[in-house]
């Protein structure tokens, strides 16, 4: 699954966004009732979604993103990293867009931010292996962990 896929259609997955599409499921991702139609999947992307969750609903979110991985399952996390925020001395367009999101429609909005250790913990808390850990230049981390 390609969760929150905006226009980043990928062949042989069941691209899934809250936005109405071309090649891609209307759906609201953080909706259990609406997501267990997909339960278990092999992998999970979720690039650049978990940060429009407020903090509060991201980690609830995340559990049932897990829940529909089958044994062996990746989840596959991309987002903002707030210590490179912090390090890098970024242009001000560029930091207002990691730490904000774009705001060209209602859900792009950033929410809550995380580092490496903080997805990892939360991660190992939901009984996975981490399997990758990556930083990219753009500002992003890039985590995966497997059921």
């Amino acid at each position: 699954m390609n969760l929150g896929c905006g226009n980043q259609i990928y062949k042989n997955y069941q691209n899934l966004d809250i936005r109405k599409i071309d090649g891609a499921v209307q759906c609201d991702v953080s909706s259990s009732l609406q997501m267990r139609r997909f339960r278990g999947c092999d992998e999970i992307c979720a690039f650049d979604i978990l940060e429009h969750f407020p903090r509060e609903k991201s980690r609830e979110v995340l559990k049932m993103w897990v829940s529909l991985l089958r044994p062996g399952g990746v989840i596959r996390i991309r987002c903002p990293d707030l210590l490179h925020a912090v390090k890098v001395r970024l242009s001000d367009e560029w930091l207002e867009l990691l730490l904000y999101g774009g705001q060209d429609y209602k859900e792009n909005q950033h929410l809550c931010g995380y580092t490496m250790g903080m997805l990892a913990g939360i991660l190992i808390d939901l009984d996975l292996k981490i399997i990758h850990e990556e930083y990219s230049d753009a500002g992003n981390l890039e985590i995966w962990g497997q059921k």
